[in-house]
Order: structure tokens, then sequence, then C-alpha cells
């Protein structure tokens, strides 16, 4: 008769999940060799706690806000400046789109710069 349609719903995405698409979205950005998680000596870890801190990428996150820290390794020969504003353009629009949380902060620190592998180099040379 009288019968109630009830939706009941709840969609949580874990920081794990937010980690994951910031560091997809740095290692995409030309330039960046890698994300590390143990050469800032503790840093990430201590200020989000180690729970959160995944794949190179803190995460802090408070109702539809995220905060992050990433450690990234940087390719030699590229303008590090420019690499972390497009570091930080990507994972914030990476975050907001898929996540849909608003990135309050994404602090990037270039923690490391390597040499591009060899057949990566040769391969460019070639084209």
């Amino acid at each position: 008769m009288g019968e109630k349609n009830i939706t009941v719903s709840n969609i949580q995405i874990t920081s794990d999940v937010v980690s994951s698409i910031a560091s997809t979205a740095a290692l995409d950005v030309a330039g960046v060799a890698g994300l590390e998680t143990g050469s800032d000596g503790g840093f990430l870890s201590s200020l989000f706690g180690k729970n959160k801190t995944v794949d190179g990428v803190a995460v802090k996150m408070e109702g539809t806000e995220v905060e992050l820290k990433m450690n990234v390794v940087a390719y030699f020969g590229y303008n590090l400046s420019e690499l972390g504003c497009e570091v930080q353009k990507s994972v914030k629009t990476a975050v907001e789109k898929m996540a849909g949380m608003k990135v309050k902060k994404a602090d990037i620190n270039i923690v490391g710069i390597e040499k591009k592998p060899a057949e990566a180099e040769n391969a460019q040379a070639e084209g």
C-alpha cells in the first residue's frame, strides 16, 4: 500500500585511493622519474601519521578537502620549479576530477635527481 522507497547511500574514498590517484598523476608528468617514501627521514609520516603515507604521497583528509605532500624524484635536465608546478597541477586536477574532493594544498618536495635510462635517451635521439 503505502510503501516507501528509502535509499541509503554512503560513498567513502579512502586516503589510499587518493594517494594512488595522486601518485599516478604525478608519474604521468614528463620529467618525473619516480616517487620516494623513505628519503624524507620520516617527514611525511610525522606530518600525517605513518598509516597515511602511501607511494611517496602523504594524505590528510578533512571532509571533502584534502592536503597532499609528495616526494618527487626528477630526471636530470628539467627545470625543477616548472616540474613542481606541473606535478601540482596534474595531481590537483586528477584528485578533484576522480575523487570529487577539493585539493586544499599539494606540497611537492623534489628529493632527488636521476639520469634518464640509456634506452630512453637513445629512443629520443633516434626519433
